[in-house]
């Protein structure tokens, strides 16, 4: 049955976010047993300090780009904290408007590389082969888009080259990419922010940020697998073979 199998799969997701969060922990009590809170300190320091100097439309840029050169883009998050937030001298919101603008240019981005530059080719190579991409069903796009950017896994430009090479349109990519997105980088900035003033509570916030997109993104799995496959279940089955005239004793 569709809701047992939903059911054994997301406690299967729940063990495994609860060993991240312990492998996570010990990895924090190794660090700190080999590591000194003051080093922790002088180290946070000197990054807070170098990405200040930097201006907030080159950082902008940066976002856009950057990570299509392996920067991974939870670090760009943690940077903006550092340079804008209020240890810095900011408001709260200046590294969360900074980071969201990035955001916007990177997936801007990311649509311009793999639709105008990958698919075609991709396309043709396919093509070649007697195969060709498959074709997404203009109801079935915002489900697309937004399982894609809330699942865990992919990178961030990853995200943005496969929704692209898919063949989705720009504006419902953009619009369905970037309020999720815009989610993670809301718990990624707070917690980072957190993390350079020493708020415990507020880090506790931003982590929770994250671990509730997590989890609410395993139960938008879920229900989207239990839907396909109770849709699948409705549809009559097809048969290849004529049925011919009944023939009597």
């Amino acid at each position: 049955m569709p809701s047992l199998s939903a059911l054994r799969l997301t406690r299967q997701h729940l063990v495994l976010a609860l060993l991240g969060l312990f492998l996570a922990a010990f990895a924090g009590w190794f660090l700190l047993q080999n590591v000194s809170v003051a080093q922790i300190k002088d180290g946070m320091n000197m990054v807070t300090t170098w990405c200040a100097s930097v201006h907030p439309l080159v950082f902008v840029l940066g976002f856009a780009i950057l990570p299509y050169f392996g920067i991974p883009s939870s670090l760009l998050y943690l940077a903006a904290a550092a340079a804008y937030g209020q240890k810095s001298g900011g408001s709260w919101w200046s590294p969360l408007i900074w980071s969201w603008l990035g955001l916007a240019l990177n997936i801007a981005f990311g649509y311009v590389i793999g639709a105008q530059w990958l698919r075609g080719p991709i396309t043709r190579w396919l093509g070649r082969r007697n195969l060709r991409l498959p074709e997404v069903p203009p109801g079935e796009i915002w489900r697309l888009v937004i399982l894609t950017r809330v699942l865990p896994g992919p990178p961030l430009i990853v995200q943005n080259l496969l929704l692209a090479v898919a063949g989705i349109p720009f504006r419902p990519y953009f619009c369905y990419s970037l309020p999720p997105q815009m989610l993670f980088a809301t718990g990624f900035v707070v917690a980072g922010d957190a993390l350079f003033k020493g708020d415990s509570g507020l880090l506790i916030v931003g982590i929770c940020v994250i671990v509730a997109m997590t989890l609410l993104a395993h139960i938008a799995k879920t229900m989207y697998n239990t839907r396909r496959a109770r849709d699948a279940a409705q549809q009559p089955p097809t048969s290849d073979e004529t049925p011919g005239p009944h023939s009597g004793a």
